[in-house]
């Protein structure tokens, strides 16, 4: 009986033991939230994110957004470059680099922002802009549902609970940290949907006659201008 009672005695302490492990090997986990909000409705749009991480503190850190941006949307790149020389943001992108060919020509873009780390709350922000489309017969309209991004974390201090992400970084951002590690989240915000209107291609002609009348009326104002001032 006594013989008996130590085997569960042993197995209940086992138990308990691992339990306690488990907890430890939880504790030092992430538990990021993300929510973002869209300033404008227009041609040109700006994206906030705010990042959460919750009791997550750490030194030396690096927090980054990677995004893949569709080809009927664009970042421009020399836009990134002015906020980087500013001190304003570091972010890169890769992929497309032509701001004025159609949606249909363009190739997609992967962006990433990144920025010393906070304790707490992250704020990160991007301006996206839509490419014109073609005019087409069946369509007025063109819908674009922005894509989650991908949270990053780069520290000095190994963070074991997380690999190594293989995310293939620019250059701005893969500078600052070697190793970056992909942080799962929970996302607090509803699907945005980018809505870009398109001609149509039956309104062509009509367009054309209407532009050509316009370019040729503002000739003859701008004529008739500067022949009274001579």
């Amino acid at each position: 009986m006594d013989f008996h009672k130590n085997i569960l005695l042993q197995i209940a302490i086992i138990n308990i033991l691992l339990l306690v492990l488990i907890s430890l090997s939880h504790c030092n986990l992430i538990e990021a939230n993300l929510k973002f909000t869209v300033e404008g409705n227009g041609f040109h749009r700006s994206i906030n994110y705010e990042i959460d991480t919750g009791k997550f503190a750490q030194n030396n850190c690096y927090v980054a957004l990677n995004l893949h941006i569709p080809s009927s949307l664009y970042v421009n790149n020399d836009e990134l470059a002015d906020s980087e020389r500013l001190g304003n943001i570091t972010a890169c992108s890769t992929g497309e680099t032509d701001v004025e060919i159609f949606a249909e020509e363009a190739k997609s873009q992967e962006l990433t922002i990144c920025n010393q780390f906070n304790n707490g709350i992250n704020i990160l922000n991007v301006k996206l802009h839509q490419r014109y489309q073609r005019a087409r017969d069946h369509e007025s309209y063109v819908n674009v549902t922005l894509p989650n991004p991908k949270i990053l974390l780069g520290c000095r201090e190994r963070i074991k609970e997380y690999p190594v992400s293989k995310i293939d970084i620019c250059e701005s951002c893969a500078k600052l940290i070697y190793k970056w590690r992909e942080i799962p989240y929970h996302m607090k915000s509803q699907p945005y949907t980018w809505v870009i209107p398109v001609g149509k291609l039956s309104q062509r002609n009509y367009v054309t006659w209407i532009t050509l009348f316009a370019c040729a009326l503002g000739t003859i104002l701008i004529v008739k201008s500067l022949w009274h001032q001579n």
